[in-house]
């Protein structure tokens, strides 16, 4: 019973660390996607090739 009990432990410590990560890297995630988006960071260097 004690190996049981110990992998809930741990699973439950994991799954808590995992949704505490995730919830801190979404606002990151979106504030990089919102200010650096791919398609915007190509127009700008084409703006600034072209002059």
């Amino acid at each position: 019973m004690k190996a049981k009990n110990l992998l809930n432990q741990t699973l439950k410590q994991f799954i808590v660390c995992a949704s505490a990560l995730l919830l801190l890297a979404t606002p990151l995630f979106y504030l990089l996607t919102k200010y650096y988006y791919a398609e915007d960071m190509i127009d700008i260097i084409e703006a600034v090739h072209q002059g």
